[in-house]
């Protein structure tokens, strides 16, 4: 199954069937005083904890999140957030961003209060391709980022420099 936020609507998550292509009706919700109360437009899954880390544009907070809604940590990172992914295996959130230099990807460690690794700038050419259009964010079994400009509907993918992403890179599970 798939979740996605409800960008617009009541900001919950909602699980959709990639078979059948249909909202399923399950969906995650926070309490309007925490996570649900910013406009969430960013999600990316643990499956090696089955936990969830969202984020959005309105503010600059992750939200770490169980499987029912109930948040885990609170972080803000000074980011305004238009894309997540996240590595179970090194445990590294990758967050997109715009207008935040000099990455438009930024990799984060959260179990040292989420300081700032590194990062990439998306370019084509040597050129960069990210100009404050919003993007999307994902990653790949192969350790490749994927991102899409929303104005120019463009997707380009680039290594992420780690390795884990699925779930037989995790010996336990």
């Amino acid at each position: 199954m798939l979740w996605q936020v409800n960008l617009g609507g009541d900001q919950c998550l909602f699980e959709m069937d990639p078979v059948t292509k249909l909202v399923t009706g399950n969906k995650i919700c926070g309490r309007p005083t925490t996570w649900e109360g910013d406009s969430q437009r960013a999600l990316a899954y643990d499956y090696a904890t089955d936990t969830y880390y969202v984020g959005g544009t309105n503010g600059t907070v992750i939200y770490h999140i169980d499987s029912a809604g109930n948040p885990l940590e609170t972080t803000d990172v000074g980011l305004s957030i238009t894309g997540l992914a996240f590595n179970p295996t090194t445990r590294h959130p990758f967050v997109a961003s715009l207008g935040a230099n000099p990455w438009d990807i930024w990799v984060l460690e959260p179990d040292a209060g989420y300081t700032f690794l590194g990062g990439f700038r998306v370019t084509a050419g040597g050129v960069p391709v990210i100009d404050n259009d919003g993007i999307g964010l994902e990653a790949d079994c192969a350790g490749r980022l994927w991102v899409n400009t929303l104005n120019t509907n463009t997707v380009y993918s680039f290594e992420s420099g780690e390795a884990g992403w699925c779930v037989n890179d995790i010996p336990w599970l």
